[in-house]
C-alpha cells in the first residue's frame, strides 16, 4: 500500500503530526484452515488484489494520521472512510512504537486490541511518502 504525506504541523525540519492519505491498495488473503492463498471468494489464488482511488475494487483504503512522530511512542488514527456498506465514516486509534528512526525515514509499528492484527510503516520524510504493510493472524491461532 503506498501513502501520500501531507504534513499538517511541521517545526523547522521536525514533523511531528502527519497527515496521509492512501492512493492504492494491494491485497492477498491466506486461508489458514486450507493452508493457502485464496482470492476474493476464498477459491486458491496466487494473484493480489488491486485497488485505487479512481477504481477502489470494494477494498478500503483508509487514512492516517501520525502524532507524536519525535517521541518513541507515537499516536496513529486510522480513518475508515464511508463504503457502500457503512454509511458513515470510523476512526480507530492506536499507539505505535517508533522502531528506527534518521534523518529521512521513521519505522514505527502498531497492533489492534485484539492482537491479531500488526503493522509496520515506513515514513520517508524527505520524499513524504509511507509504505505501510499489515500482518494478520486467525484468532483461534493465538494463545
Amino acid at each position: 500500500m503506498l501513502i501520500f504525506i501531507t504534513p499538517l504541523f511541521a517545526s523547522g525540519s521536525d514533523m511531528s503530526i502527519l497527515q496521509c492519505e492512501s492512493n492504492a491498495i494491494a491485497e492477498r488473503d491466506y486461508h489458514f484452515n486450507k493452508n493457502e492463498w485464496v482470492g476474493k471468494d476464498d477459491k486458491p489464488s496466487d494473484e493480489f488484489r488491486t485497488g485505487n482511488k479512481v477504481k477502489p475494487n470494494d477494498l478500503i483504503m483508509r487514512s492516517k494520521i501520525f502524532a507524536n512522530l519525535n517521541t518513541n511512542k507515537s499516536i496513529i488514527e486510522s480513518i475508515t472512510p464511508p463504503t457502500k456498506y457503512v454509511n458513515e465514516q470510523k476512526i480507530a486509534e492506536f499507539e505505535g512504537v517508533i522502531l528506527n528512526r534518521t534523518d529521512t525515514v521513521v519505522t514505527i509499528a502498531w497492533k489492534n486490541p485484539y492482537n491479531n492484527k500488526t503493522w509496520f510503516g515506513i515514513i520517508n520524510l524527505k520524499h513524504k511518502k509511507q509504505s505501510l504493510v499489515m500482518l494478520m493472524k486467525e484468532q483461534h491461532l493465538l494463545a
